[in-house]
């Protein structure tokens, strides 16, 4: 009779174990899985480069701490001191097109319009 409980109680033992195994198996394989859709989505991201155009620079003459381009990316606005300076861009090179000088100080905000190419800019005065 003390053999035939032994025998019952290896029996439910293992029993139990094989569950608790498949039960860290099932969570394991929860975590695993939407570790395993992020690495798929991020082998999906496409990869590019940056190429610094060393021919194509053009030297200020003074502190410039702002850029921003318009939506097509076709005009630069760099803010300069209390100036914007306007270059067309095109196929990698800059032009200058025009100064803007209606700041009394230096600009510290620039920002282009959404539909259109009008350019938004405040000062440290506080004028826009």
């Amino acid at each position: 009779m003390n053999s035939q409980i032994k025998h019952q109680l290896q029996i439910q033992l293992q029993s139990n174990q094989d569950h608790q195994q498949q039960f860290i198996k099932s969570q394991i394989s929860q975590v695993q899985q939407p570790q395993e859709q992020q690495i798929k989505s991020l082998s999906n991201i496409k990869s590019f480069n940056y190429q610094i155009i060393n021919h194509n620079y053009i030297q200020q003459q003074e502190y410039c701490n702002l850029v921003a381009f318009n939506k097509d990316g076709s005009i630069l606005a760099v803010g300069c001191d209390n100036l914007i300076n306007l270059y067309e861009f095109s196929q990698g090179m800059l032009k200058y097109n025009q100064s803007l000088n209606d700041h009394q100080d230096t600009v510290n905000t620039l920002y282009f319009m959404r539909q259109s190419n009008q350019i938004i800019s405040g000062d440290q005065n506080g004028y826009i």
